[in-house]
């Protein structure tokens, strides 16, 4: 049967089917069941072929063709023309090739064909040269574009849509969806459910940011993207990968891909190449592939902790993830935790008090800035402590000799290795190590076995550990610390200290030494160290001075007779007794009710390292307030206070007394004493004219300051004998005295202020007390 329509918009169809006829539409109920021929002529149409091997053709306009079942043979004629699919079984359409296959499409046979529309179920879908729009609707649809600005359509379910060349608009819709643009500037929307972009029909790498919506380079320049979760990139190319907040899988593919994923629990894949991966935040999973591969947290705040071995990581962006086949990590401005595997590892801690950890292989390990810990294990590596104060570990199962003024390294885990700017060295823990330190300060530590621990220039600081060790600390002030075992110990030149990290009695005097002493050779010491438990030291006539630290705990210090400038003896915490013994002693009680005795000589006792004030008698011998609380004192000669307000008393002997920082109250007592009173508004009290006598004897204060606030003060002084009661001094400035008792006169001459008071009024001086430098006195500058 032939039908053809009119001029118009016409609706040709089989007659009794139930199509309703749009408004606009002519009906035209001429079709068969059978072989008809159908001709829309002229206007837009909607021709039904209904069953048989139909002929329609569209003619002129924008017609849409619905073979039915047959062979049929679809014209569009002029116009953009659609096809559709109906029927229970899915059709494959080849508009290049004017092919149908499967379904009601099997045999049909189509040209000026420009858009498809597919069926519910799994179509296929191709596309030609022009611009064609490509509809799947349901099911999980292939649809391809080909050339031309296409539209493509995914519809419901897990469809793939690739545009191919031309700039296309591809659209997702629901279900799961793998997208591809191709090449040209393309819009691609992934629509709702987990929807991936891929890039594996590309010559050049791409780069792709799913937080922009932006694609450059290869297929991807100028593309415009949304909904969309995962990106494919390229067999072969070096792409560059990001994700957004949300869950993202990245796979770099071939090439040295930058895959980034953000916020999100991400899963990263470089596939082949040497790539770089950066989880972001979120539980990540991480993959490197084939190739050298790096992780790296350089963007992130919070210190990480990755073990490549294990394959997990914790904290910051680490937190959760989970690694494999990566080689190489960059940590970030925190203090991180960096473990590789048995491989070759690269590890750059960047920033921070970082740790790292190589394990097997012949590793690189860079701390970078800050403080670092580098410990390569196995393998020769490469260790570079960067900025900071860097530590190299060697933990293995056979000694170590390291030099870090030459960067020499051999035996056991060093073997090999190369080493720079390298401060600190930690021995093996139980075979013997040889360490040199450089020409700055090095700490060293041998642990176990018979170490030898060379410390050269710079304050360093050694420590041998258990068995026979060998330790000198060379140039500089070095601490060296006595561990069990008959130890060889040679403090070197500049202020030496010898440090006990266990209880200890070491009386070289009496013979009462501990055996770990005892069988020591000690050679060139300044500076004994207690430790933190009750010690006993007492040193013998070594013939200079040395300087003794209890450290906490209640301890026993005393000092031999030095023949030079006198022993410095400090209690630290505890209730400590220190005993100068002969010389000139300065002894620091510390915290603690102390029992300090200055023994022969001119000694101190100084409270310098405390903040609380002080107060503190030489002539009652007792100590109250900071740290003088509970002290007794014995043959003491001076005093140096705190750093707050102290009051310190001398004795009848030649006292120096020191106020340091605070209002300090100095009261010197009789004899020729020497005040200071430091920072702050000093007061300088006499009691009495004998405390400070006429003539070369008199007391001297050095730092009197008018802008400090600093006074004189003579209120307890009765400034005349011959009138009942305390009468005050009167100040007269330079002018000499006229007969007048209680007139008080300065002198400035040749860098001394003498002050003089006449008690009696005898013109005639009955106290001198003398300041440092020629000073202009005031009567404010007196407690009269």
């Amino acid at each position: 049967m032939a039908v053809n329509g009119t001029a118009g918009n016409d609706l040709i169809h089989v007659s009794g089917d139930g199509i309703i006829v749009p408004p606009g539409y002519t009906d035209i109920p001429g079709a068969s069941a059978f072989a008809d021929t159908l001709n829309g002529l002229g206007g837009v149409d909607l021709i039904y072929g209904g069953d048989g091997d139909d002929l329609i053709d569209g003619g002129d306009g924008n017609d849409s063709l619905v073979g039915g079942a047959g062979r049929d043979t679809l014209l569009g004629g002029a116009g953009i023309d659609t096809i559709s699919y109906g029927g229970a079984v899915a059709v494959r359409i080849d508009l290049g090739n004017g092919r149908g296959f499967d379904g009601d499409a099997e045999g049909d046979v189509m040209s000026g064909i420009e858009n498809v529309q597919g069926t519910a179920f799994a179509d296929s879908l191709y596309g030609a040269a022009a611009a064609n729009v490509l509809s799947g609707l349901d099911g999980n649809d292939f649809l391809l574009g080909f050339d031309g600005n296409d539209t493509l359509q995914g519809g419901a379910d897990n469809d793939g849509l690739y545009g191919d060349a031309g700039n296309d608009s591809v659209f997702g819709g629901d279900g799961n969806d793998n997208l591809e643009g191709g090449t040209g500037a393309d819009r691609i929307d992934g629509g709702a459910g987990i929807d991936a972009i891929r890039h594996q029909s590309s010559s050049a790498g791409v780069t792709v940011d799913l937080t922009t919506g932006r694609g450059h380079g290869g297929v991807a320049e100028g593309d415009v993207i949304s909904g969309i979760e995962n990106v494919f990139g390229t067999y072969e190319f070096a792409d560059t990968l990001t994700g957004s907040t949300v869950a993202n899988t990245l796979y770099g593919d071939g090439g040295n891909d930058v895959l980034a994923g953000l916020g999100g629990n991400d899963a990263l894949d470089g596939g082949d190449g040497d790539d770089i991966l950066r989880g972001g935040a979120g539980a990540d999973q991480i993959q490197g592939g084939a190739g050298v591969d790096l992780i790296s947290f350089f963007g992130t705040t919070t210190a990480v902790s990755i073990d490549l071995t294990n394959g997990f990581g914790s904290g910051g962006d680490a937190q959760g993830d989970t690694y494999s086949d990566i080689e190489n990590a960059n940590g970030g401005p925190g203090a991180d935790t960096l473990g590789g595997n048995v491989v070759a590892n690269i590890l750059n801690g960047y920033d921070g008090n970082d740790r790292l950890l190589g394990y097997d292989g012949g590793d690189t390990l860079d701390g970078g800035a800050g403080d670092d810990f580098l410990q390569g294990a196995a393998g020769a590596d490469r260790l570079t402590g960067g900025a900071g104060i860097d530590t190299v570990d060697y933990n293995g199962n056979a000694g170590v000799t390291v030099d870090l003024g030459t960067g020499a390294c051999s035996g056991g885990e060093a073997q090999g290795d190369v080493i720079s700017g390298i401060e600190n060295i930690r021995g093996t823990g139980g075979y013997g190590d040889t360490l040199t330190g450089s020409s700055v300060a090095n700490m060293l530590q041998g642990y176990g076995g018979n170490d030898i621990l060379n410390g050269l220039g710079g304050s360093d600081t050694l420590d041998g550990g258990n068995d026979n060790d060998t330790l000198r600390g060379g140039d500089g002030d070095d601490f060296l610390h006595v561990g069990t075992g008959a130890d060889v110990m040679d403090g070197g030149a500049g202020r030496d200290t010898m440090v006990f990290d266990r209880a200890m009695v070491a009386d070289w005097q009496s013979g009462a030494l501990d055996a770990d002493i005892g069988s020591d050779s000690w050679i060139s010491w300044e500076v004994i160290q207690g430790s933190a438990g009750d010690d006993r030291i007492r040193t013998n006539s070594w013939g200079y001075a040395v300087e003794l630290r209890g450290g906490a705990g209640n301890d026993v210090l005393a000092a031999g007779v030095d023949g030079v400038v006198g022993d410095t003896l400090a209690g630290e915490d505890g209730n400590d007794s220190l005993n100068g013994g002969a010389g000139d002693d300065v002894l620091r009680g510390g915290a603690g009710a102390d029992a300090l005795v200055g023994g022969a000589g001119t000694d101190t006792a100084s409270y310098f390292g405390g903040t609380a004030g002080v107060e503190v008698s030489l002539v009652s011998g007792l100590g109250s307030g900071g740290e003088a609380q509970g002290d007794t004192l014995n043959g003491i000669e001076n005093l140096s206070g705190s750093q707050g307000y102290d009051k310190l008393y001398g004795n009848a002997g030649a006292n120096v007394l020191q106020g340091w920082n605070g209002n300090d109250a100095l009261y010197g007592r009789a004899g020729k004493d020497t005040l200071t009173g430091g920072a702050g508004a000093d007061r300088f009290v006499y009691v009495a004219t004998a405390e400070s006598v006429v003539g070369s004897n008199a007391d001297r204060i050095t730092d009197f300051s008018h802008a400090q606030h600093d006074r004189i003060d003579l209120s307890a002084i009765d400034a005349n004998t011959r009138a009942a009661g305390n009468q005050a001094f009167g100040f007269i400035g330079t002018g000499l005295f006229t007969g007048v008792a209680g007139q008080l006169r300065y002198v400035a001459s040749g860098g001394v202020t003498t002050i003089a008071g006449d008690l009696n009024g005898d013109k005639v001086s009955d106290f001198h007390i003398t300041l440092t430098s020629n000073i202009t006195l005031v009567a404010a500058d007196f407690v009269l």
